[in-house]
């Protein structure tokens, strides 16, 4: 397999588990879709890394990018997009309260 395939677990994933994984990511991060209309490895590892705005609050670009790579099948995410994703999360109505609970939730979607 190539680096930048994606592995047959990785993409059942996301392909089986997108309709919760979205319904999820809106409640948390209502402003999620407005940069990730459709679900894909970009996608799997912002919600692996920093599925709720205040993760991303002070942190820079490259710190946000470092974290996706760290995902598996992913070497390069778009920096467009973790842009956009950083600027909406400043201004985000997302949860603030029972996070804890709702990140095992997500780790377990997502693994």
């Amino acid at each position: 397999m190539c680096k930048g395939d994606v592995s047959i677990e990785t993409r059942e994933r996301a392909e089986g588990g997108s309709e919760s994984n979205d319904s999820l990511a809106r409640s948390v991060f209502p402003e999620f879709t407005q940069v990730f209309p459709s679900f894909g490895k970009m996608v799997l590892a912002v919600l692996e890394q920093t599925p709720f705005p205040s993760d991303l609050a002070g942190k820079e670009i490259e710190e946000v990018l470092a974290l996706y790579r760290q995902s598996e099948g992913l070497q390069s995410p778009q920096k467009p997009k973790a842009k956009k994703l950083m600027e909406l999360a400043q201004h985000s109505i997302g949860v603030t309260e029972g996070q804890r609970l709702a990140r095992i939730e997500i780790a377990t979607l997502v693994r």
